[in-house]
């Protein structure tokens, strides 16, 4: 299998567990979406997939999580453009910490964004 293939396989494989990660976090089983969360981490725990799976299950646990799921979405944001995505990812933490000020902020910004795409 040539390299192009294998790294083809890799980003489906990945994008499976991810969604995995956030069907699993709909349907209010968060013991599952960690297993899945585990498994993209032993393969790539830096890829972003792996790092966006584990701010959605923060944000799914909730407690000390949150802040860890903001700093998720606060690297990503730094290393690549800011989406709206992201943008929403840090307002949602933002209001979970009882910063309703820089949640309408980062949201407004989101919606900016959304609307020029």
């Amino acid at each position: 299998m040539d390299r192009v293939s294998l790294l083809c396989q890799l980003w489906i494989f990945g994008f499976r567990h991810a969604l995995n990660v956030q069907i699993f976090i709909k349907m209010h089983r968060s013991d599952y979406a960690e297993r899945q969360l585990r498994m993209m981490q032993q393969i790539d725990e830096d890829h972003t997939l792996t790092q966006l799976a584990n701010a959605w299950l923060d944000l799914a646990v909730g407690g000390s999580k949150i802040q860890e799921a903001h700093l998720i979405f606060q690297d990503l944001s730094e290393r690549y453009q800011s989406t709206s995505l992201l943008l929403n990812g840090k307002a949602v933490c933002c209001m979970h910490m009882g910063n309703f000020d820089e949640a309408e902020t980062l949201l407004v910004e989101a919606l900016n964004k959304a609307s020029f795409s």
